[in-house]
């Protein structure tokens, strides 16, 4: 069985609390812990379940979002420790998958205004990306080889709500947005 995207955001949200908790009591309380929603206890089963959702979708936007999740949470491992996001120890069977599937997506212009932002912002780690793609997905090594990293990489505001149930990656762009305001 697959779990829905909701779910897996949930399951997010229940391990940042967690993470946050162990990093300073007071971000969060123990009270506020729901220790019967974490469905999966790592990122990298729920990194492999973003996987599953976006190869059991039926519809484009499902799969575009699962996309989106999982190239965050690729970057994320990369870039941010894991005791400060609890994202550790990805498979890199499946980061080069997702990698892979973007990179289709990438030559088949399935991507959206918002994915090309967000793209654009992670690129500019290019070692978090390239490690993996350079010289084997040639759209997505262009890509992250020409980014301009001296211009802003994402609007200073967005719709309410665009980012609520969308796991840590919603976390992180509210929070980005929010600190260039």
């Amino acid at each position: 069985m697959t779990l829905s995207l909701l779910s897996l955001s949930q399951n997010e949200h229940e391990i940042y609390k967690r993470t946050q908790y162990r990093l300073n009591s007071d971000a969060s309380t123990k009270d506020d812990w729901q220790d019967d929603k974490l469905v999966l206890d790592n990122y990298k089963a729920i990194h492999g379940e973003y996987l599953k959702v976006f190869h059991e979708a039926d519809d484009e936007s499902t799969k575009l979002e699962a996309m989106k999740r999982l190239i965050y949470l690729n970057w994320e491992s990369i870039v941010e420790p894991d005791w400060l996001t609890g994202v550790d120890d990805l498979d890199e069977a499946a980061i080069f998958e997702s990698y892979s599937i973007l990179n289709d997506y990438m030559t088949q212009g399935k991507f959206d205004a918002e994915f090309t932002w967000m793209l654009s912002h992670y690129a500019v780690w290019d070692y978090a990306i390239l490690q993996f793609v350079e010289g084997k997905l040639f759209e997505l090594t262009q890509f992250v080889k020409t980014i301009d990293i001296s211009k802003k990489k994402f609007p200073q505001e967005l719709p309410a709500g665009t980012f609520e149930n969308r796991g840590q990656m919603g976390i992180y762009w509210e929070l980005m947005i929010k600190t260039e305001e």
